[in-house]
């Protein structure tokens, strides 16, 4: 599937529809009610009835976000993470958490458009043992660490069948980096 083109009045990053769609997919899946609550959260932000060929702000997105997780709490956010992955054709393709987790670091370069490490942040994957694995998380990452945390056990959970409840952790990141997790399972 290929990605709507960029909307031109935007000079920062921008991030897919496809993506902020499916973080409302995430909260229908808990009921109605908080769907509409999700919905309200991102009109509050200038994202109004979110559409898959679209572009939206991501800074806009990230203050979303955040605010989601001040009102419903971290693992709201993280179910949306884990949820974005299952809207990622190329990750959930891959047969190993390793190219999973190394995909979706690809894959959050090619979501968004005017895109820079420095404005939109960016993953690095490390294998520490076979079954577990460091995420680096680089430049100025504009989203709150729930969504990675929900998007790189999503990326398990897909690649790897046995992986039914992985455990991801935040973990000192090191000096170039913003933030780190571990993954296990």
């Amino acid at each position: 599937m290929t990605e709507p083109e960029p909307d031109s009045n935007m000079s920062g990053p921008a991030m897919s529809g496809r993506y902020v769609v499916a973080f409302v997919e995430s909260a229908s899946a808990v009921s109605p009610v908080f769907q509409r609550k999700a919905e309200d959260v991102l009109e509050e932000f200038g994202i109004e009835d979110p559409d898959p060929e679209s572009f939206y702000d991501v800074e806009a997105f990230g203050d979303a976000l955040r605010e989601v997780e001040n009102r419903a709490g971290e693992q709201t956010v993280m179910k949306a993470g884990e949820r974005m992955v299952d809207a990622n054709d190329q990750i959930v393709a891959q047969e190993s958490a390793r190219a999973g987790l190394e995909v979706m670091g690809e894959q959050h370069e090619a979501i968004h458009r005017n895109y820079t490490r420095a404005a939109a942040g960016g993953y690095e994957v490390e294998a520490v043992e076979p079954r577990r694995f460091r995420v680096g998380i680089y430049g100025d990452y504009p989203f709150p660490l729930s969504l990675p945390k929900g998007a790189v056990r999503g990326t398990v959970k897909v690649t790897e069948p046995e992986a039914t409840m992985p455990d991801v952790s935040e973990v000192p990141a090191a000096d170039e980096e913003t933030a780190a997790l571990v993954v296990t399972w």
